[in-house]
């Protein structure tokens, strides 16, 4: 896996601005609605007000100084917590990537964790009820799709058999029109497939011969999903740290350009969305339940939150005096280049290069910061939890 200790989320304080509103790693996706998963939703009308309520600055004769405070972003109290990747976790990660696979002796019985595939008819009081009936529907047994005691009647069954289940609808339900109540499903079983055992012969052919010993495969599993983790929790230790900082700050302007460039930069990133439905954008707006009015506001709000983030990268730049012609920069453009196993000239091509050098200064300022930070370490493995306290941080 490729270490990627602040994907685009944090890129956002670049170009595309996608920290303040949220984002996609790779595709700087926006949502129009603020429902959607692109970009999270300005939650509150009170912080929509506040930042609309922030006086441009016209014009590109501007001083950072008059537009931003910087607030007190050293000593900062965060917590990372790390997952520990479990031997279950390891074990149904590998079970994932076994495919299953049709099982053709006809005396084979349905077992927990086969998919199947079956045909079903549901009657309450005799009488089909709608939604109650399908053909050809497949079902990993164990998975708890259906409602208790449907997955567990199949266990045992052959291909081409018929059994009734007499089952009853849970009270909470979703559809309160069967709410409670009691059912038969008469079930046809078509067929069962099956994932094959995973031993060793499995995994050497699985991984053409790279490990010969499910061992050996368990440990790199492991390691891998570890890593995983552990990146995970840098990211999400990044995003605390600069929601933190930004509390602390307060924004006296926004540059024009600079919310301008936001909004473009949303437009694009919409466009691109309706394009993917086959949608003009003003139809894509009215099926995000916005109206024309609306959506530029939200384009608007989009703009400026990606000015705040630009101005907070610029105002800690300058209070850490880092600069883009240092060699610390250049060993933080090597570590990019390493983590994500591109060339800088690869990554200016996908990216631009405004966004890739405001992803190295991000990360410049993000290590200053999280250095200077107490950050108390949460191991846990989703059922206890242990705490790690590191060294503190220094404020020189």
């Amino acid at each position: 896996m490729k270490k990627k200790t602040a994907v685009l989320i944090l890129c956002a304080l670049m170009a595309a601005g996608l920290a303040a509103c949220g984002g996609s790693s790779g595709e700087n996706s926006s949502s129009v609605s603020g429902e959607s998963t692109g970009t999270s939703t300005v939650s509150s009308s009170s912080q929509e007000d506040a930042i609309m309520s922030i006086p441009l600055e016209e014009g590109d004769d501007w001083k950072l100084e008059d537009c931003i405070v910087l607030g007190d972003y050293k000593g900062l109290r965060l917590t990372k917590t790390v997952g520990q990747v479990t031997e279950e976790e390891v074990d149904s990660y590998i079970q994932s990537q076994a495919t299953a696979e049709e099982v053709t002796d006809e005396n084979a019985a349905v077992q927990d964790g086969d998919t199947v595939n079956i045909d079903y008819v549901g009657k309450i009081d005799g009488k089909e009820f709608d939604g109650g009936s399908a053909q050809g529907s497949v079902l990993v047994i164990g998975s708890d799709t259906f409602i208790d005691g449907f997955e567990d009647g199949l266990i045992g069954m052959k291909k081409g058999e018929t059994k009734d289940l007499n089952l009853t609808f849970p009270d909470d339900y979703g559809n309160t029109d069967v709410a409670g109540k009691a059912v038969v499903f008469t079930v046809t079983l078509n067929s069962i497939s099956r994932a094959p055992e995973q031993d060793d012969a499995w995994v050497s052919s699985y991984t053409d011969g790279k490990y010969t010993s499910m061992d050996d495969y368990r440990a790199y599993m492991k390691e891998s999903l570890q890593e995983g983790n552990d990146e995970a929790a840098d990211q999400q230790l990044n995003s605390d740290a600069w929601e933190q900082i930004e509390k602390t700050c307060t924004f006296l302007k926004l540059p024009k350009s600079y919310v301008e460039e936001g909004s473009e930069e949303f437009e694009k990133n919409v466009t691109s969305q309706a394009e993917q439905y086959n949608a003009t954008l003003d139809d894509f707006i009215t099926q995000n339940g916005l109206t024309a009015e609306e959506y530029k506001t939200r384009k608007e709000q989009y703009g400026r939150y990606t000015a705040e983030s630009r101005l907070l990268l610029e105002a800690l730049m300058q209070a850490e005096q880092l600069a883009d012609d240092s060699q610390e920069y250049k060993d933080a453009l090597a570590e990019t280049e390493k983590a994500w196993g591109m060339t800088e000239d690869a990554l200016k091509e996908q990216y631009g290069e405004d966004t890739l050098k405001q992803y190295v200064e991000t990360q410049m300022v993000l290590d200053k910061v999280i250095g200077y930070a107490e950050v108390t370490e949460v191991q846990t493995d989703g059922t206890d939890s242990t705490t790690v306290t590191n060294a503190g941080g220094t404020t020189e």
